[in-house]
């Protein structure tokens, strides 16, 4: 079946070699490859009309041998099976976004300090105690409450041999169907680490960058958010520690006005940006403001689920596209040295079989599309001449319709079983000749 649901704008056709013609013209067509207006009804219908396209784009992906793309597709159908908003803290390395993770959920549950950071993705869900952790080579492991919260905090710090760690905890704060992302510090020396942050924002509904105070002014704090905000995501920035601000160096509304400068000058119009400190007592501190923004986006989570669903499906198409043509590059530059050891008349000779054969091509489907359109029409006057209710067929149908009204009745005694043997009688009266009229007139 066809790829549906997702816009692609995308000219190059060469990308596609070996998919069918059907999928080549709705990729092609771009505009037209959105079937299906984008509903934000979150109802159980939409849900498994998502999860049948999610699973087509899977397959083709899966048939290209793209296997991280299509995983990627995998998680997001999981996420719309559970219905799960997913919340995303990501940024710089030690910028407090574990720490921040904590307090949000006012539980000791991710490692934070000023040395260890999370390794892989860790989600925080509401829910029975209890933990998991996702390796990269065999099979995951959990862990029944109650656990040694040491021993998932050390998981959560291998980047080596952990994957991801998934840790369910009660919460007042969050409800079910919520999910807290704590990804690893992209500007840390480790190169693993940014990838594992971009490879997991793709579940993320809406995105927190927490940077820290002294680091705002970073180019990759830009560069990242850029990228996200490519992706169509919603994303907020948490200037994280504030408390190291220094109100006799700079004012803190000159430090705003630094802040917002540094940000246009990037082009980068924030969803909104948060001045945070976990010690209290600390002035300009927005902590409680960001705690109540972020019930708030809970309390209106399914109104931009489905958007949100349609937008990371289409961002994570277009990285299939740039595999594909990463691969289909490598090919052509095979294939172009092979041309390049080739006499002059190979060559041409190979070229002209090539056009001769996109001309036969041509011919074909012209033929074919020839062939089409006289069945067509030779169809529909078949269908346009066919006698299939002749005066007898439609007195049959009237006398069966007869028999259907309330007030139609045959005999006295048993009249209720002679009436309903009457009216079985009439039904395959009319139904035998009626296929009859068919066979002779249509098959």
């Amino acid at each position: 079946p066809p790829i549906e649901g997702f816009l692609i704008k995308h000219d190059d056709i060469s990308l596609f070699a070996g998919y069918d013609k059907i999928e080549l013209l709705q990729i092609k067509s771009g505009e037209h490859f959105m079937n299906a207006k984008v509903s934000e009804r979150v109802t159980k219908e939409i849900m498994t009309e998502w999860v049948n396209r999610l699973a087509v784009i899977r397959h083709r992906m899966q048939e290209k041998g793209d296997d991280t793309s299509g995983e990627k597709i995998w998680q997001l159908i999981n996420k719309v099976k559970n219905r799960e908003f997913s919340i995303g803290f990501c940024g710089h390395f030690s910028a407090g976004k574990s720490s921040m993770i904590n307090e949000l959920w006012d539980e000791n549950l991710l490692p934070s300090s000023p040395i260890p950071t999370s390794a892989n993705v860790v989600k925080v869900r509401a829910g029975e105690p209890w933990a998991r952790v996702y390796f990269k080579n065999h099979e995951p492991i959990q862990f029944a409450y109650p656990y040694d919260i040491n021993k998932v905090k050390a998981y959560c710090l291998d980047g080596d041999e952990v994957d991801s760690v998934e840790i369910s905890h009660p919460s007042e704060q969050f409800p079910k169907q919520v999910a807290i992302l704590d990804t690893p510090g992209i500007d840390s020396t480790d190169d693993a680490h940014r990838v594992a942050t971009t490879s997991s924002l793709h579940l993320a509904d809406v995105v927190f960058y927490v940077m820290d105070y002294n680091h705002v002014q970073s180019e990759l704090n830009f560069h990242f958010a850029k990228e996200i905000k490519e992706q169509g995501k919603r994303i907020y920035f948490v200037i994280n520690q504030i408390d190291k601000h220094h109100e006799g160096e700079l004012s803190f509304p000159e430090f705003k006005r630094g802040v917002k400068a540094a940000f246009d000058n990037w082009n980068i119009d924030p969803d909104g940006i948060f001045y945070t400190s976990l010690m209290q007592q600390v002035d300009f501190n927005e902590l409680h403001e960001l705690k109540q923004f972020i019930q708030s986006l809970i309390e209106k989570k399914d109104e931009h689920f489905i958007s949100n669903i349609h937008k990371a499906a289409a961002s994570i198409i277009h990285e299939h596209i740039h595999w594909l043509q990463a691969k289909h590059e490598e090919e052509r530059e095979q294939l172009q040295t092979t041309i390049e050891k080739l006499a002059p008349a190979d060559v041409k000779h190979v070229k002209d079989d090539y056009e001769n054969a996109l001309n036969r091509k041509e011919e074909f489907e012209g033929k074919l599309e020839h062939f089409e359109q006289e069945m067509k029409i030779e169809i529909a006057n078949i269908l346009k001449n066919a006698i299939l209710m002749p005066f007898e067929t439609r007195d049959l149908a009237k006398r069966y319709l007869e028999a259907n009204e309330e007030k139609f009745k045959v005999g006295f005694l048993f009249s209720k079983n002679k009436t309903e043997q009457e009216r079985e009688r009439r039904m395959q009266a009319f139904y035998t000749n009626f296929m009859e009229k068919v066979t002779s007139q249509l098959d």
